[in-house]
């Protein structure tokens, strides 16, 4: 048996737990730090791989891997649950509920 009061204090203490995602102001939206960079170096490889001569497809290829790599590597570093801890833990108590 859990009472509202009893799951808001858990819900607190799980969401202060968490450090938050370091943010980048882009055209007045707030992106989480690790897309921006991913983003970013998606870009920089795709025209580095077209500058040195290398085919579009090539290009794409590489710039999605690096991409990739990057969005996960900075998720990973800052620290974040893999599995979105708290949207988890707000489905199951809502299923226990009824």
């Amino acid at each position: 048996m859990c009472g509202s009061a009893t799951l808001g204090r858990m819900t607190t203490l799980i969401q202060s737990a968490a450090r938050a995602m370091p943010t980048v102001s882009v055209a007045g939206a707030q992106w989480p730090l690790n897309k921006f960079a991913a983003v970013v170096a998606a870009l920089l490889a795709v025209g580095s791989v077209l500058l040195v001569g290398g085919t579009a497809i090539t290009g794409a290829w590489v710039g999605a891997a690096l991409s990739l790599a990057v969005w996960w590597g900075g998720y990973a570093a800052v620290g974040t649950r893999w599995n979105h801890g708290r949207r988890e833990y707000a489905a199951r108590s809502r299923r226990e509920e009824h």
